[in-house]
């Protein structure tokens, strides 16, 4: 098995233990957390943050999200801190109104992307930290550039 940082040897080994997973009837929180460890293994650490010269495009993994899409769970973890926090998609309310504002939803985080701004120790259910905010313009497109 591969053992390098290199991104080929993490996706080998993330490869080999996708095909090792439990299967069966498991519990929820055991299916996340065992894909969540494979998504850490395939990580790149963060134990260096200076640019390699060698390999300027190696740079460390900021963050990890998982889906579940059949309860429409979304869950997110960031490399710097050891909690895993969650929004359940079906309790937010995608309105109309604020797609025309062009408002959206957001959780804020520290500026070394350690944890929610405000709530150092937050885990679980993160809902209650969402921030509404404007969101980035789309740039228009040039469809006089494109080529038939």
């Amino acid at each position: 098995m591969p053992g390098s940082s290199q991104s080929v040897d993490r996706f080998v080994r993330a490869s080999f233990y996708t095909k090792n997973l439990i299967e069966g009837n498991i519990k929820e929180n055991e299916a996340l957390a065992g894909v969540l460890s494979i998504m850490r293994n395939a990580a790149q650490p963060f134990v260096n943050n200076s640019a390699d010269e060698e390999d300027p495009n190696t740079s460390i993994t900021q963050y990890t999200t998982l889906s579940d899409q059949e309860k429409g769970v979304f869950y997110f973890a960031a490399s710097r801190s050891p909690f895993v926090v969650w929004i359940d998609l079906n309790k937010i309310s995608f309105s109309q109104n604020a797609s025309e504002n062009k408002m959206g939803l957001t959780l804020e985080f520290e500026e070394n992307g350690s944890s929610i701004k405000g709530h150092p120790f937050a885990s679980g259910n993160a809902i209650d930290y969402l921030v509404e905010k404007k969101t980035f313009s789309f740039l228009e497109a040039n469809m006089e550039s494109v080529s038939a």
